[in-house]
């Protein structure tokens, strides 16, 4: 059987028809654009995210830090308030006075210093609020009944700050009078008074300055251990 063989089938094929199997029209200019601004607003917001996030990441150490920084100086105070002894200091030639001194804002007493502290004894402690730093400052010398009375002039008087943006608002709770029989109450002073309070309470505010962002602590109520002379 004879077969007839198209001459088309050697045929060229014919140009711009497409090929089987071809690479197909890439991108245009205007896809292009598109992605790369898309691109760029990924690119932003990735950005913005992380710098969020170090942000976060730096308020949260500096409040940590600050919780911790408070966390010690209310443990300081709980321990030596609570060793609070009923001396006296000499304030003049033929006069004394006690040694310890409530106010609003601050307060002085006389307590024993772990030797883990610094060195072993009795100190003479005055705590109280210094609005010019925002904070609270604690000067404190060895006690010497006869030569110290004023920490502010003793050139033996150390200095530490403490609870930094907050400030520290105090009262005291005992007699209002000698006689056992008088009533127990809270006052804003504890002045010129032979025998000292049972109870000392502590409350906390943020200061204008650092006080921004510090974690306020619950109030702090101190019983003393000091039971002579009361």
């Amino acid at each position: 059987m004879d077969r007839t063989i198209s001459n088309a089938a050697f045929l060229p094929p014919a140009r711009g028809r497409c090929r089987s199997g071809a690479a197909g029209p890439g991108f245009t200019l205007i896809e292009l654009l598109i992605a790369m601004v898309l691109l760029a607003i990924i690119s932003v917001g990735l950005f913005t995210a992380l710098r969020f996030s170090g942000r976060a990441l730096g308020v949260g150490e500096e409040r940590a830090a600050a919780h911790e920084e408070t966390a010690a100086a209310r443990r300081f105070l709980q321990a030596r308030l609570g060793e609070a002894r009923n001396v006296l200091l000499v304030t003049g030639p033929r006069e004394q006075a006690p040694a310890f001194l409530g106010r609003p804002d601050g307060v002085r007493f006389v307590a024993p210093m772990p030797a883990e502290i610094s060195y072993g004894g009795w100190y003479l402690f005055d705590l109280s609020f210094d609005p010019a730093h925002g904070d609270s400052r604690l000067r404190f010398a060895l006690y010497r009944q006869r030569r110290l009375h004023e920490l502010g002039r003793d050139p033996r008087v150390r200095e530490r700050r403490l609870l930094p943006g907050l400030e520290p608002y105090f009262r005291y709770y005992g007699r209002s009078a000698v006689s056992v029989e008088a009533p127990d109450e809270w006052r804003e002073d504890w002045r010129d008074r032979s025998w000292l309070p049972d109870l000392i309470r502590i409350d906390f505010r943020p200061t204008g300055k650092g006080g921004r962002g510090v974690p306020v602590p619950p109030p702090l109520i101190i019983r003393l251990r000091e039971e002579f002379g009361r």
